[in-house]
């Protein structure tokens, strides 16, 4: 059963549960053993024996049902199952079982298995939670199943228009608020001193903030005339920076792609005047 739930109640425990088991089951199994995967157990209600085999992820079907009885060690069939679906073996395992153990509900036996009969970490039992004490109070005090059924359906009702009254009651608390809230504005504005003053300080504060609005502006275009000024004055010294670049750097690197320059550069020595050595490269 999934962990950190409420407590269901007996009709609904299945539904509440069914997603939970194949989330469990997911990963804990091998896709490709998914259809082989399955449960075998066999025990006794009384003289009867049960056998029956599940397949971990059909929840709503059996594989196998066999109800028997063992005399002289001989194996006496209860019930015929040829014909039988795999639902509909289910449905006829969960009646028999039911009708055996003396509940008449198969899932009033689920509840008690899992509330009462069973340690739960999770302390939804029965002296731990008021629901499944009052589900099992019911189960266990009325032979009618069907006076269960109107119990536990009555007990449903009763929580849920307990709830509808306490969203009610807070709505109403807000609601309250929210009047005296607007009383104590209206008591406020119906001062016609007060809110006349109340004006006149809006007033000082708007006219505060429309001056400082303004100032911005202003230094705000001033900041535009200078970034103006700026990328023209930036824009002029590109322009002298290419015609000065032009007129030295160019015709420099033309000369230094002359034949007899490189000559001069390789050989280390003026062709002119026949002077050799590092001096003369850095002459030329």
């Amino acid at each position: 059963m999934e962990s950190n739930k409420e407590v269901f109640s007996p009709d609904g425990i299945y539904a509440g549960n069914k997603r939970y088991t194949d989330n469990y089951f997911e990963g804990r199994i091998h896709a490709k053993h998914k259809k082989e995967a399955e449960i075998e157990i066999t025990f006794r209600i009384e003289k009867k024996y049960y056998k029956i085999i599940r397949g971990f992820f059909e929840k709503d079907a059996l594989r196998y049902l066999e109800i028997y009885k063992n005399e002289k060690n001989k194996k006496i069939p209860l019930i015929s199952t040829e014909s039988l679906s795999p639902k509909e073996l289910k449905k006829k395992y969960e009646e028999e079982m039911a009708k055996d153990i003396g509940i008449n509900n198969f899932e009033y036996y689920t509840f008690l298995q899992l509330y009462v009969l069973t340690f739960d970490e999770n302390r939804r039992m029965l002296f731990w939670d008021d629901r499944a004490s009052y589900h099992t109070l019911s189960i266990a005090f009325n032979t009618n199943v069907e006076d269960t059924k109107k119990l536990i359906a009555l007990k449903r009702d009763i929580e849920k228009y307990d709830s509808d009254g306490r969203n009610s009651r807070w709505q109403a608390t807000q609601i309250h608020k929210k009047i005296n809230d607007l009383l104590k504005t209206k008591n406020e504005t119906d001062n016609p001193e007060h809110a006349m003053n109340e004006y006149k300080e809006i007033l000082k504060e708007y006219d505060k903030i429309e001056k400082e609005l303004n100032n911005t502006r202003i230094e705000y275009d001033t900041l535009l005339k200078n970034q103006s000024f700026i990328n023209l004055e930036i824009y002029n010294l590109r322009s002298e920076y290419n015609k000065l670049y032009s007129r030295y750097s160019e015709p420099r690197s033309k000369l230094t792609k002359n034949n007899y320059i490189k000559m001069f550069l390789d050989k280390k020595e003026c062709l002119i005047c026949g002077a050799k050595g590092e001096h003369v490269i850095e002459m030329i």
